[in-house]
């Protein structure tokens, strides 16, 4: 029978209680103290502190050494180790100890030199048991504060070191005992392992097998320098689409690495680590008992500059930065360049070119690469001192970017193994500085700033980007502005918005708003005849003598009405007469630049907080769509409605509003619509049907059906499904017997059957049911989800 203390689990910690002994000794020692003060001079204080902690320490030592020595006794037989025998033979180990005893991983007191426990005494919260728990197994001794004991009722001192079982046990409490469980395991660099269908209270093994295969290697350089660090990506080479099956970082002084794959096959492997780049990819075939790869590396070229204004060289900050290499240099999948952007409160080496990033522990931040039409790019924002850097690259001639605004500099840079220093000066042209504040003249924190280029009429038209240089509470800068006409537009949340049309030469360029609190329009919009609010119906607000403002020349503000209770909400705007509409979103045969429809209009005086306003509509044509899956189940699915008599490619768009609810769409006109149902990521499928809608409620239903095969939409060259013969249009019905309902069904089953063991796809080719004999692993086709 096993020790009824000795837990079946992957950490079981030792806790020895040192309780009255210790307790009472320092209370003893801290009483002589004052009584020795209290008689005079007899003794000099500093040598009875000294006592004191030598006393402490010596039992502390005394302690520990029990304690690593009941350890010793568990690691060399967990299974056999009992708590009294061991204590009847260490008697001299813990003489001065009160209590020793035993914590499991659940951290409840199992075992204690005292005797039996009364009861169930749980430690799991106390920071004996705690420090230990998730200091991932690390060998310290731990000194509690004083704590009042839940065994003893005392204050004690608890001293604890930790024990991990070796044995490879577990347990799992707190179980149903009417219920079975499946468990699983998988230990890195080893392999996994399952147990199916246990009981709650048996006892079961777990034995882990290798279903990974160990791919051993190891990094080579040119000039005998490694990476301290560096990251191994695997890729399946016969897959369709390149993604890393595997990724896994390594610290090695000598370059070697395992990395574990999950099967055997053609894999490709890259190295990436700081300050060196891949010359090339390694593709080699991994066996069922493993694989060897060696990865050069090369000691790459690192950019380092900043980007100043040409005018006064000033430090431009928040500037994207883009590095183009050619396609003769290697295609960057492997190599992947990083780039990193300077942290605004970093130190700064010159002599070594390194920044500490502030709050990260890292020294870069890594950005991301993508292709060009030209090759691929890097990319890198500048700090607070205008910085940049570019890492990791391979020698070579590159084109360096810097886009400040509307100016963009383009330069070549060859770049050398090791450090090139750069940098970029920019003809910043107008600089547009902007304070905010409200009419009580405190500045607005977070004001938003949009500028659109005003044509010859002073009509805004495009909006154009500008490069932020610095901000503070109500005071911005920005730059990267060609010299012309613009409107400069400022909100912030609750102010009304504000916009000044002005001419920017080059320079500086102040300019002043003054914001006045926000009016907010709110209300309820209902249907005359108590029908439910259409879908894409809309409250908009105008401001008949205002100019245009936006990106569009619009003076309108739009926002959509919550469609069950017709609440809408709208603002900031500023005060004074505004026209307020409901409005349909929807094709319109007299004016069709016009997306809306207007269905209730009146007009209302806005003062700053709220202006309350409702409106009642007439209905038009209200298509109420439910649909249902085959089982008459109402499910949540979107929904398109197209006119069928009109010469237009409008469309309307909606949804079930919620469970069991219908879709509620409103076109305006009478007459034939399609309304189609899409199957929503489900395997239902897509369902259209032709409907006429006439005034008022059109109640309409769409049922969806599963679809029970899959339709082939593509066949891939050089694939096992091209030389099986599978052709486009063919429904695939099983996979290795199994039925096929969906893509994903296909995808599961393949990935089930070994690349080099047999299997078998039955297809319906118009009517006729064939069989093809393939292999395991990928087929090489795309589909749909159809019904037969």
């Amino acid at each position: 029978m096993k020790s009824p203390f000795l837990i079946r689990s992957g950490a079981t910690w030792i806790a020895v209680l040192v309780t009255a002994v210790v307790w009472t000794a320092i209370v003893a020692l801290l009483a002589s103290i004052e009584r020795q003060a209290v008689q005079g001079t007899r003794h000099d204080l500093a040598n009875l502190a000294r006592l004191f902690d030598e006393h402490v320490s010596r039992l502390v030592r005394s302690t520990d050494v029990a304690m690593v020595a009941m350890r010793r006794t568990l690691e060399g037989d967990a299974a056999g180790f009992r708590l009294e025998a061991w204590l009847a033979q260490n008697a001299g180990l813990i003489e001065d100890l009160p209590q020793i005893g035993v914590i499991d991983a659940r951290g409840i007191l199992v075992a204690t030199s005292v005797g039996p426990l009364p009861a169930r005494i749980d430690l799991s919260d106390r920071e004996h048991f705690r420090v230990h728990a998730e200091a991932g197994g690390a060998d310290r001794l731990f000194v509690s504060k004083p704590v009042l004991g839940r065994a003893s009722g005392k204050y004690t001192i608890q001293l604890t070191r930790p024990y991990r079982d070796k044995d490879g046990r577990f347990q799992f409490d707190g179980l149903d005992s009417m219920l079975a469980y499946n468990l699983s395991v998988r230990e890195a660099g080893i392999g996994t392992g399952y147990a199916y269908n246990v009981a709650a209270g048996d006892n079961s093994d777990i034995f882990i097998s290798s279903s990974l295969i160990p791919v051993n290697g190891r990094l080579v350089c040119p000039s005998g320098s490694l990476p301290a660090s560096f990251t191994i990506q695997g890729f399946d080479a016969t897959a369709q689409y390149r993604y890393a099956m595997v990724t896994e970082q390594f610290s090695s002084k000598d370059g070697t690495f395992t990395i574990m794959v999950s099967k055997a096959g053609e894999w490709i492997f890259t190295a990436t680590a700081q300050g060196f780049y891949q010359s090339e990819e390694r593709s080699i075939t991994v066996a069922e008992t493993g694989g060897e790869v060696e990865l050069p590396l090369t000691e790459g070229a690192r950019l380092n500059g900043r980007v100043l204004s040409t005018g006064n060289n000033e430090p431009l900050p928040n500037i994207n930065i883009t590095l183009h290499w050619p396609a003769g240099i290697q295609d960057k999948d492997a190599q992947k360049s990083k780039a990193s952007s300077r942290n605004a409160s970093t130190s700064f080496g010159e002599s070594s070119g390194e920044i500490m990033m502030s709050g990260f522990g890292g020294r870069y931040s890594t950005s991301s690469s993508s292709k060009t039409n030209g090759g691929q790019a890097a990319y890198a924002s500048t700090d607070s001192l205008g910085r940049f850097s570019f890492d990791s690259l391979e020698p070579g001639t590159y084109t360096l970017r810097a886009v400040v605004g509307q100016k963009t500099i383009e330069e070549g840079i060859t770049l050398g193994t090791g450090e090139t220093k750069h940098d970029v000066f920019v003809d910043i042209g107008a600089i547009l500085a902007i304070t905010v504040t409200a009419q009580s003249n405190e500045p607005i924190l977070q004001p938003r700033v949009s500028l659109s280029v005003l044509n010859d009429q002073g009509e805004p038209q495009s909006g154009i980007g500008v490069s932020q240089l610095d901000s503070a509470p109500g005071r911005l800068r920005y730059a990267g502005i060609e010299p012309g006409k613009y409107r400069v537009t400022v909100q912030a949340e609750g102010y009304a918005p504000a916009y000044q049309d002005v001419t920017l030469a080059a320079g500086d360029n102040p300019l002043a708003f003054t914001l006045e609190q926000g009016c907010f329009v709110r209300g309820i919009v209902t249907m005359s005849d108590g029908s439910a609010i259409p879908q894409q119906m809309y409250v908009r607000v105008t401001d008949p003598n205002a100019p245009p403002q936006g990106r569009n020349g619009s003076n309108q503000n739009i926002v959509g009405i919550n469609g069950t209770e017709g609440r809408f909400n709208l603002g900031p705007l500023s005060p004074g007469v505004k026209t307020i509409e409901v409005v349909s979103y929807q094709y319109s045969r007299s004016d069709p630049n016009d997306p809306y429809r207007s269905r209730f209009k009146t007009t209302l005086t806005l003062v700053a907080g709220d202006n309350l306003c409702d409106m009642s509509v007439e209905p038009g044509c209200l298509l109420t769509i439910t649909v249902f899956d085959e089982a008459g189940n109402v499910i949540r699915n979107a929904i398109d409605v197209r006119p069928l008599d009109m010469n237009t490619a409008a469309m309307y768009s909606g949804s079930c509003r919620g469970p069991g609810q219908p879709a509620v769409i409103e076109v305006l006109d009478a007459g034939r619509y399609s309304v189609t149902a899409n199957g929503g990521g489900s395997n239902l499928l897509a369902s259209t049907i032709e409907v006429y809608a006439h005034q008022g409620i059109n109640d309409i239903s769409v049922t969806l059906f599963a679809g029970n095969c899959v339709r082939i939409t593509q066949v891939m060259d050089n694939s096992q499904a091209k030389a099986a013969g599978l052709q486009v249009g063919d429904l695939i019905v099983t996979y290795n017997g199994q039925n096929v309902t969906s893509i994903n069904d296909l995808s599961t089953f393949r990935k089930q059957v070994p690349d080099n063991q047999p299997a078998s796809v039955v297809v319906d080719r118009n009517g006729a049911i064939l069989t093809f004999d393939i292999k395991g692993g990928y087929i090489g086709v795309n589909g749909e989800s159809a019904r037969r």
